[in-house]
């Protein structure tokens, strides 16, 4: 066969030229197999023709921006391997004087290359490459070391029984049943990696709020207080990763970006608040002690734990009696995939005209949450997101909905989303 090119490969189902295995209707063959094959041969000998590995990217991203910080360090013309030709390498550039010394404070590297995306184009491009790769890179041996540390499902139908019944319960409004073993664990399998990089995406977005989000996650350059999540309806702990995640990609760049710097990773305590707490609790545990193996960076003192907690009732209602739920003390509040399969308790009429429920935990978030705090929704629809928009407004929130139809998309994001945050002015004595 051939050699192949990375533009006019073949198939690796049939063995033929000008589609991809993904619109072939072809199983495998002995010719798709050898087109694969000699695709791999071809990457060998030729490794600048092809997308570089995840490691490339966050290389090339902190290239970019030291560039940004230290034009005059840059060089005139090429400063990164090129993937677009087989021409020689450029002349190597004279050495530049020693960068100065780094800053005493980190700092957000993603504001950075957005800040001017016509001028750093590139630079904002290899810094989402950077970010998604990092996670994508660490994600795989943490989903093996989680699925290996607990005992193993059985069977596969009761997870698909659970996802029948989760349909349900979004159409209803009402919660579904997690306390069935094997439903769960085969849940938190298929969707612990999505779930992750869903919430992971949207925070490194190029939003004002999302920007300020970050600087919750930034290194520790001192003696800083540890951020403080509130993960409602989380049961398996995919917001805690996430969290984890973040504070150890934006640490990593800055490490790597300024030499020397002995920045630590943000310290996260996450309180994970679901109506089946008991029942998740193991696998919280097993995720959280993989992420610490797997997680570059990770703070050791990082924690996630569960107490009992139903939406529809404020925090002085029985069923929400197993800890007290401190509003005033997170910085960060998560509905992740949840209010949706219970916004009959949360929401007063159908429609984008009924108002949330004022006796339920959201909208008691909403009152005595700390200024500077942030909300943060993800979900697969969002009949939700207008009644709690119009209730924060009346609370000191600046809010913005993205997803579905609207024009602030995340690419490998949730279909729907939210990001709320309380204007560092409001006070006590602005409540209505």
């Amino acid at each position: 066969m051939p050699n192949q090119s990375w533009t006019d490969r073949s198939c690796f189902n049939c063995g033929e030229p000008g589609h991809t295995a993904a619109y072939c209707g072809v199983a495998h063959s002995a010719e798709g197999i050898a087109a694969w094959q000699d695709f791999r041969n071809f990457k060998k000998r030729h490794p600048r023709l092809v997308p570089p590995k995840a490691r490339d990217f966050f290389e090339r991203f902190i290239t970019r921006v030291r560039h940004i910080l230290y034009p005059e360090q840059a060089p005139s013309k090429k400063f990164s391997p090129a993937l677009e030709s087989e021409e020689e390498d450029a002349p190597p550039t004279p050495p530049s004087a020693p960068l100065p010394p780094p800053p005493a404070d980190p700092s957000d590297l993603m504001e950075l290359v957005y800040r001017d995306p016509g001028s750093h184009k590139k630079a904002a491009h290899d810094a989402v490459s950077a970010s998604r790769n990092y996670f994508s890179e660490h994600m795989k041996p943490l989903k093996a070391s989680f699925s290996s540390s607990l005992r193993q499902i059985t069977s596969t139908l009761s997870g698909e029984l659970l996802r029948m019944s989760l349909n349900e319960a979004v159409k209803e409004g009402k919660p579904a049943d997690f306390s069935d073993y094997d439903a769960i664990m085969h849940y938190t399998t298929m969707r612990l990696e999505t779930r992750c990089r869903y919430l992971y995406n949207l925070i490194l977005t190029d939003d004002p709020t999302c920007r300020n989000m970050r600087k919750l996650f930034l290194p520790d350059a001192g003696a800083a207080e540890p951020v403080r999540v509130c993960s409602l309806g989380g049961g398996p702990g995919f917001d805690h990763v996430t969290m984890l995640f973040l504070a150890s990609f934006l640490c990593e760049a800055n490490r790597a970006l300024h030499e020397g710097a002995e920045f630590g990773t943000r310290e996260v305590h996450t309180e994970v608040r679901d109506l089946f707490c008991d029942d998740w609790q193991p696998i919280l545990d097993a995720i959280a002690d993989s992420s610490v193996a797997h997680v570059p960076l990770v703070h050791q003192s990082s924690r996630g734990i569960t107490s009992p907690c139903d939406l529809r009732y404020e925090t002085d209602h029985e069923a929400n009696s197993g800890g007290q739920l401190s509003i005033g003390g997170f910085d960060l509040f998560v509905f992740s995939f949840v209010l949706h399969e219970n916004h009959s308790g949360l929401k007063t009429g159908d429609g984008e005209e009924g108002d949330l429920v004022e006796s339920c935990l959201v909208h008691q978030i909403l009152r005595e949450a700390k200024a500077g705090s942030f909300v943060v929704c993800t979900d697969a629809g969002n009949r939700m997101w207008p009644c709690i928009q119009r209730a924060g407004a009346g609370l000191g929130w600046n809010s913005k909905i993205g997803g579905g139809f609207e024009p602030w998309k995340v690419k490998m994001g949730a279909r729907s989303f939210m990001v709320m945050e309380r204007k560092e002015e409001w006070g006590a004595g602005d409540a209505k």
